[in-house]
């Protein structure tokens, strides 16, 4: 929140004028549901655009607001509807690519397509040369699209007529794979197409949770509308409710990564170092053995199973093309792949990273194993700049921007080793995307900026499944942890109001004690201070369990936790917790309102959490810089 309406919101509810408190709450609403989400529907004249748009935003033909329909299309304007539960939510209805004069290029330009977060391709029968140059130009820049075939119900309607044996499911998978064939043969690998009708549903549920999914805004929004509309009618029990559904979902979005390389690359212990596991440990992905399998090994992250690691073959391990490694390893399952060399990047990881952005896929190179290069340099020469060493690594092939280290030889060797990005824009890669990683030492080697761009490019959901199950591989990492896990309990603080039935000595009101055990439990293993996870820890840094310990202030830290043990550090720090309640009160307003934060349970179940992260957030913030240390892995 705003300073500024955080000290208007406390002031009000200081001299007891709510009225104040929530207008200045909605002003601050109003300002950070400002996110705008742009989505582009085109296709053919009399495709079923304008129906698409209406179903999209839940509104019939012909009805007050609707796009038009059932019209000749002879505008070359894109129109903007906005949608009626979220008005930063606008689905742009464009002209077909076939009702204007100019190519796919020039058609971009017209109808500003960098303005568009996706784009939906809608075809009545089959999909066009125009459809498929359209989708092309939109894979040049990155975007998202679909494919929908429109007006199956009249599709259905004419079969049923002709054949009384009709089977409906039948047909639908025929026109489905009939689509799919099609574009195939235009060049698209796997394309994702949708049934749609207006009529009948068929795959529009489909097709909105993948925009849900891809666009993560989407979904937030529709969780936050009915919460807030259950909010301010009073309905706590619609309320919680609601704050279920949406924690469920965050619990268990899947995310799957695929790692792959050619063998010996160091992809098995980068698949241990992403899952926290020590090579040669129970558990771990085998390291340091000939590569003869060709299938993919799932590891599923030990903190959260609906995380899932695949170890890939290495294309060149293998004796089939790179179109054909993609349908034998199922790459339409994956959210996203880590391409990994331990020195340069060949052709096949090229052909490999071409073949991912047709399908409209995010990759990134990583180069394996740097604390050897950096070891290698510092016994060639012991006053050689670490730091030095890593920008030469990354860049010392892009022209005009080599550095001179002091010793010709060792500049030598680096530039043999590591000039990716020339190498990777030789081979046809753009704007590459390099890492550089040591699974021995994640922490080491700027590491985390792998994170930051996983960061920008996931979904809500998974950046932050993914986040929660991640190393705590830098300080950034684990304040971006503490933020995450922050901004849980607003949800969690309302679906305990109801529930908020244990007093605890020295606070005035009543919490929910079961969902604030649960709460600290989540927190300790997400930030890395469960006794399994400290014990993990001490065996991949080599630094004592008990060192680890002495850094530890919260009770909460290291040992199991009971709702006995929450009781008695609740009691203890009744005190503290009580002073910051009326803060922590303003604080909570503008999210979840005056009927909940004013309520007593609601204030303090809110304090009482984030006494219990920011203490764990601290605990974890000390452990790490303790490891750290010694130069180890964290």
């Amino acid at each position: 929140m705003a300073d500024q309406y955080k000290e208007e919101i406390k002031a009000a509810l200081q001299n007891s004028d709510l009225a104040q408190a929530a207008e200045m709450a909605q002003k601050y609403l109003d300002k950070s549901y400002n996110v705008r989400v742009n989505i582009g529907i085109t296709g053919e004249s009399g495709s079923g655009k304008s129906t698409l748009v209406n179903a999209l935003r839940g509104i019939k033909n012909r009805t007050e607001g609707a796009a038009k329909t059932g019209v000749k299309e002879t505008t070359t304007e894109r129109t903007e509807y906005p949608h009626p539960k979220n008005d930063n939510i606008r689905i742009w209805d464009l002209p077909g690519i076939g009702t204007v004069k100019f190519t796919a290029d020039e058609y971009i330009k017209k109808m500003e397509f960098e303005t568009y977060d996706s784009f939906i391709i809608v075809s009545s029968d089959r999909f066009r040369e125009n459809d498929a140059k359209l989708a092309k130009e939109i894979q040049k820049m990155n975007k998202k699209f679909y494919f929908v075939r429109s007006k199956i119900d009249q599709n259905i309607t004419s079969e049923k007529e002709e054949d009384p044996n009709f089977n409906e499911e039948d047909y639908l998978k025929l026109i489905r794979d009939d689509c799919s064939k099609e574009l195939q043969k235009m060049g698209f690998e796997s394309p994702r197409v949708f049934l749609v009708s207006g009529l009948h549903l068929y795959d529009f549920k489909d097709l909105w949770k993948t925009l849900e999914a891809e666009l993560g805004i989407i979904m937030a929004d529709h969780f936050e509308e009915e919460f807030k509309t259950a909010i301010d009618n009073g309905d706590l029990s619609t309320a919680a409710e609601k704050t279920q559904e949406y924690l469920n979902k965050l619990n268990n979005v899947p995310v799957n990564i695929a790692i792959t390389g050619e063998g010996g690359s160091g992809k098995s212990t980068l698949v241990n170092a992403l899952r926290g596991i020590k090579n040669g440990t129970e558990g771990a992905a085998p390291t340091d053995v000939v590569e003869t399998t060709t299938e993919p090994k799932e590891y599923k992250h030990p903190q959260n199973d609906n995380i899932r690691i695949w170890d890939l073959p290495g294309i060149g391990t293998t004796t089939f093309t790179a179109e054909k490694y993609i349908k034998m390893m199922e790459f339409e399952k994956y959210d996203f792949f880590i391409i990994v060399s331990s020195d340069r990047f060949r052709e096949n990881d090229a052909k490999l990273a071409k073949e991912i952005q047709t399908m409209n896929k995010k990759f990134y190179f990583v180069r394996s194993k740097i604390d050897n290069n950096i070891r290698d340099a510092k016994d060639d020469h012991p006053n050689v700049n670490e730091d030095k060493v890593l920008e030469s690594i990354k860049n010392n092939c892009t022209e005009g921007n080599m550095f001179t280290l002091n010793l010709a030889h060792i500049l030598f060797k680096l530039i043999l080793l590591t000039d990716f990005y020339a190498e990777l824009q030789k081979l046809g890669c753009e704007s590459p995307k390099v890492f550089l990683v040591s699974g021995k030492k994640l922490h080491l080697y700027k590491s985390e900026d792998l994170w930051k761009t996983l960061e920008a490019d996931l979904p809500k959901l998974q950046r932050d499944a993914l986040l929660l199950a991640l190393p705590n591989i830098s300080l950034d990492v684990i304040q971006q942890k503490k933020e995450t896990l922050g901004s849980i309990i607003i949800w969690l603080t309302v679906a305990s109001v109801a529930g908020a039935t244990a007093p605890v000595p020295g606070l005035s009101g009543c919490v929910d004690l079961g969902m604030i055990v649960g709460f600290t439990i989540h927190c300790a293993t997400s930030l890395g201070l469960t006794p399994e996870l400290l014990q993990k820890l001490s065996d991949v840094s080599d630094v004592p369990l008990q060192d680890l310990k002495a850094e530890l202030k919260s009770p909460l830290a290291g040992v199991k936790i009971t709702s006995a043990l929450v009781l008695q550090v609740l009691t203890r720090s009744a005190a503290y917790i009580a002073a910051t309640t009326v803060e922590e009160g303003a604080r909570f307003v503008p999210v979840i309102g005056t009927v909940v934060a004013m309520s007593l349970s609601g204030a303090t179940t809110y304090a009482a959490l984030k006494y219990i992260l920011n203490t764990l957030a601290e605990d974890t913030q000390r452990v790490f810089i303790k490891a750290l240390g010694l130069n180890t892995l964290v």
